[in-house]
């Protein structure tokens, strides 16, 4: 399934480069194939660079999700229409959340 996802992640960022190229006047590339390497070659670049860049300092990532929720949240219009909160809990075990459900401390779940 990662595969799966990593490969098409990798085919939309290299059309995403082809259109772009497309437009862009003077410019050419030779086929999917160089702009699938393009864009890997770029994700790859942007990875080594962001992490030169952010080594050693531990709340750089939390910081930038932080800045980009607070913007996000200021263009949602409130309501008072009742909403669903949906939470993954990746790696949590059915004993464990068995035991919480008969504890009472997941109702939801029960």
């Amino acid at each position: 399934m990662r595969v799966t996802a990593l490969v098409v992640t990798a085919m939309l960022g290299a059309a995403a480069l082809g259109v772009t190229i497309a437009v862009l006047p003077g410019v050419h590339v030779d086929g999917l194939g160089a702009a699938f390497g393009a864009a890997w070659l770029g994700a790859g670049l942007m990875s080594v660079g962001l992490w030169v860049v952010t080594a050693g300092q531990d709340g750089v990532v939390t910081q930038h999700l932080l800045r980009i929720n607070r913007r996000f949240r200021a263009s949602v219009p409130r309501t008072d229409e009742p909403g669903l909160l949906i939470v993954q809990i990746d790696g949590l075990s059915a004993p464990p959340a068995r035991g919480a459900v008969e504890a009472g401390n997941l109702p939801t779940l029960g």
